[in-house]
C-alpha cells in the first residue's frame, strides 16, 4: 500500500488520506456521499451477512443509518 495523494476536505482543514492498492482499488475515508450505495451491498447481501451472527445487518436497517454512523 501507498499513499498516492493527501487532500483538504472543503468543509475543514482535517486531511484525508487516499490509499491507492493496484491501478483500479483505491481506499479512502466514507463520507454520506458513498451512504446510499454502502447500504445497497448491505442490503443485498444481508442474509449472508446475518448468518453468522455479525451484527452489520441489523445495525443498518435503512440509508440513515449508514449516513449516521459516517457521521
Amino acid at each position: 500500500f501507498f499513499i498516492t495523494k493527501r487532500l483538504l476536505w472543503p468543509q475543514n482543514t482535517e486531511v484525508m488520506n487516499i490509499i491507492k492498492t493496484k491501478e483500479d482499488i483505491q481506499i479512502s475515508i466514507l463520507s454520506e456521499d458513498d451512504a446510499e450505495e454502502l447500504f445497497l451491498l448491505i442490503y443485498r447481501n444481508r442474509e449472508h451477512l446475518s448468518q453468522f451472527g455479525e451484527g452489520t445487518a441489523k445495525k443498518y436497517p435503512d440509508v440513515e443509518s449508514v449516513k449516521q454512523s459516517i457521521r
